[in-house]
């Protein structure tokens, strides 16, 4: 695998994770799965993208862009942690989220 470092748009990651939040109770069964696949992509790129800078700033701490990185994913993880938490409110919450459980595992 390659892959190439690019700086998470962040607007664009939140405004589709809470788009997909909103449908994921109004959502089928079909859908929900769908659903929480697109929401794991989204954070899979988003962790992929902070260990490729993570890594790059370990390598060269002096480095003015790494250290610029460092600094995005700092402020950014808090934000990601948020909804991710919001997302398992909603698995939590989900009248059937036992039903749910059997698919997922």
């Amino acid at each position: 695998m390659n892959l190439k470092y690019e700086q998470p748009n962040m607007k664009e990651i939140v405004d589709e994770y809470q788009l997909l939040l909103n449908k994921f109770s109004l959502s089928d069964e079909v859908s929900q799965l769908e659903i929480i696949k697109r929401i794991n992509q989204i954070r899979d790129y988003f962790f992929s993208m902070y260990w490729l800078s993570y890594i790059n700033y370990l390598l060269n701490v002096n480095n003015k862009y790494w250290n610029e990185q460092e600094a995005f994913f700092v402020k950014n993880s808090l934000i990601i942690d948020n909804l991710k938490l919001k997302y398992y409110k909603a698995l939590n919450n989900y009248v059937y989220k036992e039903k749910l459980k059997e698919v997922i595992w």
